[in-house]
């Protein structure tokens, strides 16, 4: 049976009325690793997706003017911008892809272990190097 989601009241939900899960609102600033990303990278992910240099400063007001989308821009490139999660574009799964990732840990534990979580399609094999990132108070 099919039926939409409903109020206490009979009324069709909206997200408003049934949520979209639990916050923690302080953990936004305790984020333990940062990720750190820049103008220039958000303006390279337009080039990589396609824009060219003019298109990318009119969009970006803020774009500094000596900013040019590179030369061998692809949407291949996008795997490659320094952010939480990984997608890679145009894969086929014969060839391998490499992409990697800069962290900083920020977080005020002395001793605290990360490990990334996978979640890899049927038939693809990843491999995480390091397998975590473990800080102790001695390094």
């Amino acid at each position: 049976m099919k039926a939409p989601i409903t109020t206490n009241l009979g009324s069709i939900a909206t997200p408003y009325d049934y949520g979209a899960g639990e916050i923690t609102t302080t953990e936004p600033f305790q984020p333990g690793l940062v990720y750190e990303t820049s103008t220039i990278d958000y303006l390279n992910y337009l080039c990589y997706i396609g824009l060219n240099t003019t298109t990318v400063k009119i969009i970006s007001k803020t774009a500094p003017d000596s900013f040019n989308c590179p030369k061998d821009s692809t949407i291949d490139h996008v795997s490659n911008i320094n952010y939480p999660s990984i997608a890679i574009s145009n894969f086929i799964g014969k060839e391998t892809k490499n992409v990697s990732r800069i962290v900083t840990k920020v977080g005020e534990e002395d001793e605290i272990v990360y490990m990334a979580i996978v979640d890899a399609p049927n038939g693809v094999k990843i491999q995480l190097i390091p397998e975590k990132l473990e800080f102790t108070k001695n390094i």
